[in-house]
């Protein structure tokens, strides 16, 4: 005899995986905004293609930042010119209780 109880428990663990991976993902890419945006803000302009170059690429867990390839010159300095971070203050502005209330927000 089959044990419907334990088929139903199965069937709500699956859906909550599936609630959690979404929810997961929703605020991945809300957290993802913020870093762009923090980034943005805070990258020093002087023609604008640095800071309209960064931005995310790739799915859930595989996200990537990408920006022109002077950024780290520009984040980390070089013998001439002292450095302006712009990518490490903005990924440290977020923090793991940002991406948990996100996920605790989506799955409301």
């Amino acid at each position: 005899m089959i044990d419907i109880r334990l088929i139903s428990q199965r069937l709500n663990i699956r859906e909550l995986q599936d609630r959690v991976g979404s929810a997961a993902e929703k605020a991945l890419e809300t957290v993802s905004e913020k870093i762009v945006d923090t980034a943005k803000q805070l990258v020093p302009v002087d023609t604008g293609n640095l800071k309209e170059s960064i931005h995310f690429e790739g799915q859930g867990a595989s996200k990537q930042l990408f920006a022109e390839d002077y950024a780290i010159f520009v984040e980390t300095g070089t013998s001439r010119m002292s450095p302006h971070p712009f990518i490490t203050p903005a990924v440290k502005s977020v923090s793991n209780e940002d991406f948990t209330s996100e996920v605790k927000k989506e799955l409301r």
